[in-house]
């Protein structure tokens, strides 16, 4: 059990290295055993590649699926038990869509959002259950940072009530921060400047 579990960690550590390389026509090193079968047209892989436990060929490692050699399409990475590790999106080799890594060691999902390999939308921690647990950062668009309200008009998939619930949260709080009553006075107390401050 020892064993296993030190090989997933390995697993886990190597896959994530993968997934931050910038070389996507490389392997997406989620194996361990070399025991795949995917097409090959003129030395690139083509299609649904599947990678299978030497020991357990009924537990697939890894699925990906590639044109003319570069990820494109689903890819799910499991451990030697099965589990799912990680799972998300290529389009023409770059990162699109959800992104889930499984952290083993805190038995939590990291959920990331691309676009064109560029991260978008908002990144967050959930359970193994999939509740959300923990928010990280602001939202993003454009390789900018957005306000919460704009952020509301995103889409999360499985998360997206939770996430919208916490974003409607944070865009009042952001509202109320931006839209509040301004008072200074002299040292004798009486009212120096008032006003309000209105969207900032």
């Amino acid at each position: 059990m020892i064993q296993k579990t030190l090989i997933h960690f390995v697993l886990l550590i190597i896959f994530s290295s993968s997934l931050m390389a910038s070389d996507y026509n490389s392997e997406l090193n989620c194996k361990t055993d070399d025991n795949c079968e995917v097409k090959i047209v003129d030395g690139k892989k083509l299609g649904k590649e599947i990678c299978r436990a030497l020991d357990n060929p009924k537990i697939v490692l890894l699925e990906a699926n590639y044109k003319e050699g570069i990820p494109d399409g689903t890819f799910i990475c499991r451990s030697f038990l099965g589990f799912v590790l990680a799972t998300g999106e290529y389009s023409d080799g770059k990162k699109n869509g959800e992104f889930r890594l499984f952290d083993e060691s805190q038995n939590i999902w990291n959920i990331e959002y691309f676009e064109k390999d560029k991260k978008i939308k908002l990144t967050f921690k959930a359970d193994e259950n999939f509740h959300v647990k923990d928010y990280i950062g602001a939202c993003i668009k454009d390789n900018q940072n957005i306000s919460y309200n704009e952020c509301l008009s995103e889409k999360f998939g499985i998360f997206d009530s939770q996430v919208r619930a916490h974003l409607k949260e944070m865009a009042a709080a952001e509202f109320k921060d931006k839209n509040k009553e301004i008072s200074v006075n002299y040292a004798n107390g009486k009212p120096r400047i008032r006003g309000k401050w209105v969207n900032g």
